[in-house]
């Protein structure tokens, strides 16, 4: 009796699996669009990840891949990696700087697994792989789609930075932490997935527990026709609207010109909302200044504020 009711057990698992992976929604491989929202210090950005159409695949060690880029203002595309999504749940990734394949989901676990080696970016950076477990499985229902979302947390040794907040991935959507591509920072910069499109559009609004913690009855998907498109992320004075901050990517020096007859500051702070550089002007006549940039690679908010108005607002590139 004990080895019958074993055996059912068993057969209704095995079926249960195969049903999951019949169903399984891959994430899209073309004619997707992540649009992604960063709120940091009193600022908000908008960032978005796409694939190369034009050049669809990319051959890595004998594996097709598909090109992402990231790009903030719809002119700056920035490569950043590639993917290699699978139909059995597992999405591969290849960071933009190296061939060596790497994990980036693995929607194959259930709850209590651990997933290890990860990959966690911070934009287009690749931070490194991380362990994490699987804290609970749910299933979505959005529009004809029953997705199967995965919250998550990490475990030691943790990603720089760690502060316990969870994390979701979501079949055929990616993570609605960072988009596409996974990150997991939270506190001083809140990151969260505004919307994605393929073909067919998935947005979802998902409702933060205690500033950072997903809760899994908070997840709401709501599924809808459309394109996700990029809202503008820098707010500037109308009066300065010809400032101009350039080169964008930055490499050695930042210059500013058309720059307005008042005294101002210049503030540049890095994602975890540190500020790395701090210089008042007084206004001498001048239109144009150049700033030696001895920054890490990476992205940052610069700011150019007088006493009276926040004069500009963006972000910038450092190679």
């Amino acid at each position: 009796m004990k080895q019958s009711f074993f055996l059912l057990t068993i057969i209704l698992l095995l079926i249960q699996s195969n049903v999951w992976t019949q169903q399984y929604l891959p994430l899209p491989d073309s004619n997707a669009a992540w649009v992604v929202e960063e709120s940091a210090n009193m600022e908000t950005f908008f960032h978005k990840y796409t694939y190369d159409d034009e050049n669809k695949d990319t051959l890595i060690n004998r594996e097709n891949y598909q090109k992402v880029y990231l790009t903030y203002d719809d002119v700056n595309y920035i490569y950043s990696g590639a993917i290699r999504n699978t139909s059995n749940g597992i999405i591969h990734y290849v960071p933009p700087f190296d061939s060596v394949e790497r994990l980036m989901y693995d929607f194959t676990k259930e709850s209590g697994d651990t997933i290890f080696n990860a990959s966690f970016c911070y934009w287009e950076d690749y931070i490194g792989s991380f362990d994490m477990v699987v804290d609970t499985v749910v299933y979505i229902q959005s529009g004809p789609y029953t997705l199967k979302a995965l919250l998550l947390s990490c475990i030691e040794p943790y990603p720089p930075y760690y502060n316990g907040n969870g994390m979701a991935w979501v079949e055929g959507i990616g993570s609605l932490n960072g988009g596409l591509l996974h990150t997991h920072y939270c506190g001083l910069n809140l990151i969260n997935l505004k919307c994605m499109n393929a073909n067919d559009t998935i947005w979802y609004s998902p409702a933060f527990n205690s500033g950072c913690f997903f809760s899994y009855s908070s997840i709401e998907l709501t599924y809808e026709s459309g394109t996700c498109d990029l809202p503008v992320g820098m707010e500037e004075n109308l009066s300065t609207a010809d400032l101009a901050i350039y080169p964008n990517p930055v490499k050695d020096f930042i210059k500013i010109s058309n720059i307005p007859k008042v005294d101002f500051i210049i503030r540049i702070v890095n994602p975890l909302g540190e500020t790395v550089f701090n210089e008042s002007y007084a206004d001498d006549g001048q239109d144009q200044i150049m700033i030696n940039c001895s920054l890490e690679p990476g992205l940052y908010i610069i700011r150019i504020e007088s006493q009276e108005n926040k004069l500009l607002t963006k972000k910038i590139i450092v190679n």
